[in-house]
């Protein structure tokens, strides 16, 4: 357990001194979402149920000073999290774990003035991932470990300073036998 922490504690680590470098109102938060899998997850894990996971990120903005405040509307966002699809009331050998890092660029569609940016926005974003593959669920009868990318995509609203809304599809592969894909409902508090 301490050997799969210890990457994300350390990106984690290494990731916090850039908010306290960027210029502009950068923001700390969590995100918590619930995972429809889609692919070859569903058969891996015989089930269709939602999986749950949660990241701690940061989000990055430009000084509305340094640049046009058309394009200050764009931002990044670098985080940490981990997702767990799992057959409900099923063994832990038949679940499939992603701890990922990873980087979105946010493009907010309107301006409106405000001290913040708010309304809708596009996502776009590329993930590094650690697929762990209980042993139920793989093809060999034992247990994977593969590191990949993934790539996604979606749209948010930022409803208030401190909460947005959000909706992305990731795509991954975790082998040749098992091409993953996840639509994500998520909220994003802010601190």
């Amino acid at each position: 357990m301490c050997e799969r922490l210890t990457l994300p504690v350390l990106l984690l680590a290494l990731s916090l001194p850039l908010c306290a470098q960027w210029p502009g109102e950068n923001l700390v938060g969590v995100q918590g979402r619930a995972n429809i899998p889609a692919g070859d997850l569903p058969d891996a894990v015989a089930s269709e149920a939602p999986g749950l996971g949660a990241s701690v990120q940061a989000e990055l903005h430009l000084a509305p000073y340094r640049l046009e405040r058309n394009q200050c509307r764009i931002c990044a966002r670098v985080g940490l999290g981990a997702d767990v699809w799992r057959k409900p009331g099923g063994s832990s050998g038949r679940s499939v774990t992603a701890f990922h890092a990873g980087a979105d660029v946010l493009y907010f569609l309107r301006d409106d003035g405000r001290e913040w940016l708010n309304g809708p926005y596009l996502i776009g974003g590329l993930q590094a991932m650690e697929w762990v593959v209980g042993t139920a669920a793989s093809d060999t009868g034992s247990l994977e470990r593969t590191f990949r990318a993934g790539y996604a995509g979606g749209f948010g609203e930022r409803l208030n300073p401190h909460l947005d809304a959000e909706f992305k599809i990731l795509v991954s592969e975790v082998d040749p036998a098992l091409k993953v894909g996840v639509v994500t409902v998520a909220l994003d508090c802010w601190f």
